[in-house]
């Protein structure tokens, strides 16, 4: 048994805090079940990939670079389950990050298991940075994938692709108080009074 923990202060170091000794690969049991075509995310850490299955995907924690060959192996022991999954890859964007995403791309090439990146930038951070400061964009990332680039770049920029930011924004101002400006007619002009932001 092992545990893992992560600062909530930004800024405090360390970031993350694990327990000793060698974890194993966090919900590694999805590589024996049938995947049926669903997406498989393979992320660094296990807060990474409870941020993902909070947003309703299926993924797996390596936990560190050293299960990498781990988890080839438990692919190649179960091929054909294996292969039943699509799996997305998702090192944070970093050395580490992009050393773990070449090295399972290659692994899973030569095992004839396709593939893909979830296309995270620098400026996103891991995946959970991005669950926790930019949801909507995690979403527009998932969105985008198994689609061309143009595609995925038309998804992320159009106004179409902005409907779900401008319905939530809608919700929180519906539910928000109105502040009366104690003049009657000109509350009912502003529905109801003034309202804060």
């Amino acid at each position: 048994t092992g545990w893992c923990g992560r600062a909530v202060k930004e800024g405090a170091e360390p970031r993350y805090k694990n327990s000793s000794g060698p974890l194993g690969i966090w919900n590694g049991d999805l590589l024996s079940q049938g995947g049926n075509g669903n997406r498989l995310f393979v992320a660094e850490g296990i807060l990474d990939a409870l941020c993902l299955v909070q947003l309703g995907e299926a993924a797996v924690a390596l936990c560190g670079g050293g299960n990498t060959a781990k988890f080839l192996n438990r692919c190649e022991r179960n091929l054909q389950t294996a292969n039943s999954w699509r799996f997305v890859l998702c090192g944070d964007p970093d050395d580490a990050g992009k050393a773990m995403n070449h090295a399972l791309g290659t692994g899973l090439d030569k095992l004839g298991i396709s593939w893909e990146v979830l296309p995270l930038e620098a400026v996103d951070g891991d995946v959970g940075c991005l669950y926790v400061h930019n949801r909507e964009r995690l979403r527009v990332l998932l969105a985008g994938l198994g689609q061309d680039a143009t595609v995925a770049e038309y998804a992320s920029t159009s106004a179409a692709g902005e409907l779900d930011v401008f319905f939530a924004q809608s919700l929180r101002r519906a539910e928000r108080g109105a502040i009366s400006t104690g003049l009657g007619k000109l509350d009912k002009l502003l529905d109801g009074g003034l309202y804060p932001g």
